[in-house]
Protein backbone atom coordinates (compact mmCIF):
# COMPACT_ATOMS: atom_id res chain seq x y z
CA UNK A 1 0.00 0.00 0.00
CA UNK A 2 1.27 3.71 -0.68
CA UNK A 3 1.52 6.16 1.81
CA UNK A 4 -0.70 8.28 1.48
CA UNK A 5 -0.05 12.45 1.93
CA UNK A 6 -1.40 14.67 4.59
CA UNK A 7 -2.46 18.00 3.04
CA UNK A 8 -0.69 20.74 4.54
CA UNK A 9 -2.63 22.70 7.25
CA UNK A 10 -1.53 26.16 6.81
CA UNK A 11 -1.94 26.79 11.02
CA UNK A 12 0.61 24.44 11.19
CA UNK A 13 2.60 26.11 8.41
CA UNK A 14 2.19 29.56 10.54
CA UNK A 15 2.72 27.92 14.28
CA UNK A 16 6.21 26.28 12.64
CA UNK A 17 6.93 30.15 11.45
CA UNK A 18 6.30 31.73 14.55
CA UNK A 19 8.35 29.12 16.78
CA UNK A 20 11.09 30.04 14.33
CA UNK A 21 10.67 33.74 14.39
CA UNK A 22 10.01 33.65 18.62
CA UNK A 23 13.54 31.44 18.31
CA UNK A 24 15.27 33.96 16.47
CA UNK A 25 13.75 36.80 18.28
CA UNK A 26 15.55 35.22 21.27
CA UNK A 27 18.88 34.98 19.98
CA UNK A 28 18.63 38.41 19.06
CA UNK A 29 17.79 39.12 23.12
CA UNK A 30 20.61 36.93 24.18
CA UNK A 31 23.04 39.64 22.35
CA UNK A 32 21.70 42.64 23.50
CA UNK A 33 21.53 41.31 27.19
CA UNK A 34 25.21 40.52 26.67
CA UNK A 35 26.25 43.78 25.26
CA UNK A 36 24.24 45.19 28.24
CA UNK A 37 26.68 42.68 30.57
CA UNK A 38 29.95 44.22 28.54
CA UNK A 39 28.70 47.72 29.58
CA UNK A 40 27.60 47.17 32.88
CA UNK A 41 30.42 44.62 34.28
CA UNK A 42 33.09 48.05 33.96
CA UNK A 43 30.86 49.52 35.82
CA UNK A 44 29.77 47.09 38.59
CA UNK A 45 31.41 44.10 39.95
CA UNK A 46 29.83 41.49 38.17
CA UNK A 47 30.71 37.58 38.32
CA UNK A 48 30.38 35.12 35.81
CA UNK A 49 27.51 33.46 37.83
CA UNK A 50 25.06 36.56 37.85
CA UNK A 51 25.61 37.43 34.41
CA UNK A 52 24.95 33.72 33.16
CA UNK A 53 21.73 34.08 35.19
CA UNK A 54 20.72 37.21 34.33
CA UNK A 55 21.44 35.99 30.74
CA UNK A 56 19.09 32.90 31.11
CA UNK A 57 16.31 34.81 33.00
CA UNK A 58 16.25 37.20 30.39
CA UNK A 59 15.70 35.31 27.12
CA UNK A 60 14.19 31.41 28.70
CA UNK A 61 10.70 32.71 28.59
CA UNK A 62 11.43 33.06 24.69
CA UNK A 63 12.45 29.96 23.86
CA UNK A 64 9.81 28.11 25.99
CA UNK A 65 7.15 29.98 24.31
CA UNK A 66 9.20 28.95 20.96
CA UNK A 67 9.15 25.56 22.22
CA UNK A 68 5.21 25.20 23.32
CA UNK A 69 4.31 26.32 20.10
CA UNK A 70 6.31 24.06 18.21
CA UNK A 71 4.61 20.90 19.98
CA UNK A 72 1.05 22.55 19.53
CA UNK A 73 2.60 22.61 15.92
CA UNK A 74 3.07 18.54 16.21
CA UNK A 75 0.22 18.33 18.30
CA UNK A 76 -2.11 19.20 15.88
CA UNK A 77 -0.91 17.50 13.12
CA UNK A 78 -0.72 14.07 14.90
CA UNK A 79 -4.46 14.62 15.21
CA UNK A 80 -5.07 15.51 12.06
CA UNK A 81 -3.96 12.34 10.96
CA UNK A 82 -5.91 10.44 12.75
CA UNK A 83 -8.79 12.21 10.43
CA UNK A 84 -9.23 10.20 6.87
CA UNK A 85 -10.43 13.34 5.35
CA UNK A 86 -6.90 15.44 6.18
CA UNK A 87 -5.34 13.21 3.37
CA UNK A 88 -5.08 13.87 -0.19
CA UNK A 89 -7.43 11.64 -2.17
CA UNK A 90 -5.45 9.56 -5.15
CA UNK A 91 -7.20 12.10 -7.88
CA UNK A 92 -5.21 14.94 -6.08
CA UNK A 93 -2.18 13.42 -6.01
CA UNK A 94 -2.04 12.43 -9.31
CA UNK A 95 -3.05 16.45 -10.34
CA UNK A 96 -0.46 17.32 -8.09
CA UNK A 97 2.07 15.20 -9.35
CA UNK A 98 0.84 16.40 -13.23
CA UNK A 99 1.30 20.10 -12.19
CA UNK A 100 4.81 19.33 -10.79
CA UNK A 101 5.98 17.25 -13.73
CA UNK A 102 4.13 20.13 -15.89
CA UNK A 103 5.76 23.13 -14.35
CA UNK A 104 9.61 21.49 -14.21
CA UNK A 105 9.18 20.99 -18.01
CA UNK A 106 8.17 24.43 -18.75
CA UNK A 107 10.96 25.37 -16.70
CA UNK A 108 12.68 23.12 -18.78
CA UNK A 109 11.68 25.05 -22.05
CA UNK A 110 12.61 28.30 -20.76
CA UNK A 111 16.25 27.11 -19.93
CA UNK A 112 16.62 26.09 -23.66
CA UNK A 113 14.68 29.19 -25.11
CA UNK A 114 17.76 31.14 -22.91
CA UNK A 115 20.42 29.06 -24.47
CA UNK A 116 19.05 29.37 -28.32
CA UNK A 117 18.65 33.18 -27.75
Amino acid sequence: MEKRKLKKSKLNIILYVISALIIVYGIYTITTVVEYLNVSAQSYDITGFEAFNYILSSVINYFVYALLIYVAAVIHNGVRALNPANYLSEAEAEAKEAAKLQKEADKETDEKEEVTE
